[in-house]
């Protein structure tokens, strides 16, 4: 077998570093938004999960998952941006 020898991709450390780098990952606009922006998560969130109820009452399981999915990430997100807003304000 012969190795590709691909030098124009930069190293594995330094993708990682550049993504544990805290700000980096929050775009420039969001990032004094972060309480506005966690707050439309958690209300979009809630709407999909009481969308997802009513379609799983109403016998729609399966395409209950789609909404169920959708308000899971919004509000996983939610709570990565009120975390970063709160550790945003003790460095102020």
């Amino acid at each position: 077998m012969h190795a590709h020898d691909n030098t124009s991709l930069p190293p594995v450390s330094a993708l990682v570093s550049s993504w544990a780098r805290g700000r980096s990952r929050i775009t420039p606009w969001a990032y004094p938004r972060l309480r506005a922006l966690a707050a439309v998560r958690f209300t979009v969130g809630t709407f999909l999960v009481i969308l997802g109820a009513v379609m799983l009452s109403g016998g729609l399981g399966g395409l209950a998952a789609l909404p169920l999915a959708g308000a899971a990430l919004n509000l996983s997100i939610a709570c990565l941006d009120s975390a970063a807003a709160r550790s945003a304000a003790h460095r102020a």
